[in-house]
Parts: C-alpha cells; structure tokens; sequence
C-alpha cells in the first residue's frame, strides 16, 4: 500500500511539473519565446524575410507538408515578421517571430 501512495505522490508531482510546458499556439500559454526570423537558423535554414522563406521553414525546418492547400502563413515584413506553419487540423506552429514583430 506504501508503494501506491509513493506512485500516486510521484504522478501528481510530475503533472504539476509539467505545467505550462506547451507552445503559445497549441496550448494558450502565454510567454512563450519563438527563434528571431531574422536570426533563424534551423536544418540548414536561414533567415526568414518573406513568404517564400517562410515556406522553406516550414518545410525544411519544420519538417511539415502542405495541407488542404495551406502551409506557410508569414506576416509582417523582414526584420519585423512572425512565420506560421500548417500542422493540419486548423492549428499553426509558429517557426519564428522577431522579438520587434506586432500584430496589425
């Protein structure tokens, strides 16, 4: 019976451990911190300046496929810009967002 309690101790413990490890757009928690577009560097990619370096991170760098006719979605504009990718189902990742990016 000790040993159950110690288990039961050690999974709660590790679910409240695990708290708020999820990303800002898959999970609704704030304060997650995305790689700079300007400064991306991921699977032998570069910088992220516009849409069509966009999609090769999302394809590239993030591993992802086009999905009912949506892959990448880039706002903004170089220096300045945030690079979302399709994951399928309706949700985005985001690859990359300058620290200096705002939503319009």
């Amino acid at each position: 019976m000790m040993r159950w309690a110690a288990l039961v101790c050690a999974v709660a413990f590790m679910g409240g451990a695990l708290q708020g490890c999820g990303d800002d757009d898959e999970g609704g928690v704030s304060g997650v911190t995305h790689p700079d577009c300007s400064t991306f560097s991921k699977n032998g990619v570069g910088a992220v300046t516009d849409a069509a370096s966009c999609r090769t991170a999302c394809v590239t760098a993030e591993g992802l496929a086009e999905t009912n006719g949506e892959l990448e979605d880039w706002k903004g504009s170089s220096g300045e810009g945030k690079c979302e990718c399709a994951t399928g189902g309706g949700s985005r990742r985001t690859a990359c967002e300058d620290a200096n990016y705002t939503a319009s």
